[in-house]
């Protein structure tokens, strides 16, 4: 392919038609190397190591735990429900009991490129200490022993449909944000210019109290049996049941193997459109 030495494109091929033949090189490489990764991850079962781990380890009741006597147990899977015997209410659902919440509502301001934030409300707080129930209620006839587990490590739930909205300092086109409402709460805002681009912001999460959990785990025995964090490891809380594990993982790894085919599909159609192309180049670069 002979190339223009001023424009380092080829001959008598335009700008347009060359940034399109780019795009689809770039197209090709980029959906061809993503196809390659997933089809990777399908075939070596990568979405399903969770629940491979927990295939090989021994399983243990809650009340074998609780009856469990001398030195803690090698690593081994329990399930049950992760309870708090004085959970949290959410402040915007107060019915919504958590073992850890977390909500911020704040704006985001946007001006001349520069953004800034300001923070309207926060909260955060976590009980005490939980405990592994047989049931996702404590009751007195209810077998449960207690999780000697970092809270910080609780993998929280994201409430992704909570929304925030402006109120404005009358109906015209031209009016000025001067609140946030979130629910029946409002967040006033600062005196602000009237060039600024005003968003709201909820981040809303929790870790609800009677969540049904496998872990793994090892005990301490004492006046009183715990789980806690096997030698050398961490304690892990997954979410679900081990099947629920294995079903979620095995469904994930038969979408990334039919995305990769797509993937891959898609990255061979550009590249033979690539390859015809830039071949009408090279018959057009050689013309006199």
């Amino acid at each position: 392919m002979r190339r223009s030495f001023w424009t380092d494109r080829p001959r008598q091929v335009s700008k347009q038609a060359y940034n399109r033949y780019s795009f689809m090189v770039f197209g090709t490489v980029v959906t061809g190397g993503l196809g390659a990764m997933l089809l990777i991850s399908s075939v070596l079962g990568m979405t399903t190591w969770q629940g491979n781990e927990l295939a090989e380890l021994p399983e243990m009741s809650i009340s074998d735990a609780l009856n469990h006597k001398g030195e803690g147990a090698s690593p081994f899977k329990i399930s049950g429900y992760l309870l708090a015997s004085n959970p949290i209410s959410m402040p915007d659902e107060p019915e919504l009991k958590v073992i850890k919440g977390e909500l911020q509502i704040s704006a985001k301001f946007r001006d001349s490129g520069e953004t800034t934030h300001e923070m309207l409300y926060e909260w955060q707080e976590q009980v005490d200490g939980v405990m592994l129930s047989q049931v996702n209620r404590l009751q007195a006839s209810n077998q449960a022993i207690s999780v000697d587990v970092d809270l910080a490590q609780l993998s929280l739930r994201t409430d992704r449909r909570a929304r925030a909205k402006l109120q404005y300092d009358g109906s015209s086109r031209t009016s000025r944000p001067i609140a946030i409402e979130y629910q029946d709460q409002t967040f006033p805002l600062a005196d602000l210019p009237t060039t600024r681009t005003v968003t709201p912001k909820v981040l809303r999460q929790y870790f609800p109290s009677g969540e049904k959990v496998t872990l793994i785990a090892s005990i301490e025995s004492g006046q009183t049996s715990k789980l806690v964090a096997p030698s050398g490891q961490e304690l892990k809380i997954l979410r679900g049941s081990e099947s629920d594990i294995r079903k979620t993982g095995a469904t994930a790894r038969l979408m990334f193997g039919l995305t990769s085919f797509v993937l891959l599909g898609v990255s061979y159609g550009l590249g033979t459109k690539t390859a015809r192309l830039r071949q009408s180049f090279v018959v057009r670069s050689n013309q006199p």
